[in-house]
């Protein structure tokens, strides 16, 4: 994506042992651009990280969801706690001019630098 947001056209070439992401610019590409993935996948766990934007989009727009689980889903007490948390994260990481991360296993805590950008 360049920095208006734009989607680019984005492939892979293997030489060898060596996989290169491509990007396609041109002239109107918006600089800079970002093609890191923003979920990511160890030994053990994956993570999923926000970029600044949707940060901001769960701070913003999931005390919609929250209210809406509550009253129609009580069944999900713990997707609702689950999002909950991911909520005030958000927030917080907000406050903060940071980003959230989610891992597999559960766990939301807030970062900065890399992918947590506006551009994405």
């Amino acid at each position: 994506m360049d920095a208006d947001g734009n989607d680019m056209a984005t492939h892979f070439e293997v030489d060898g042992n060596t996989i290169t992401p491509m990007v396609g610019t041109d002239e109107t590409t918006a600089y800079p651009v970002v093609a890191d993935p923003d979920l990511t996948w160890g030994y053990i766990s994956g993570t999923a990280y926000f970029d600044k934007w949707e940060t901001t989009f769960l701070c913003r727009g999931s005390w919609h969801t929250l209210a809406a689980m509550a009253i129609s889903a009580l069944w999900f007490p713990i997707l609702a706690a689950a999002l909950a948390v991911m909520v005030v994260m958000a927030c917080t990481a907000r406050l903060l001019y940071k980003c959230i991360k989610v891992k597999s296993y559960g766990t939301v805590s807030t970062y900065s630098g890399g992918y947590c950008t506006w551009y994405h």
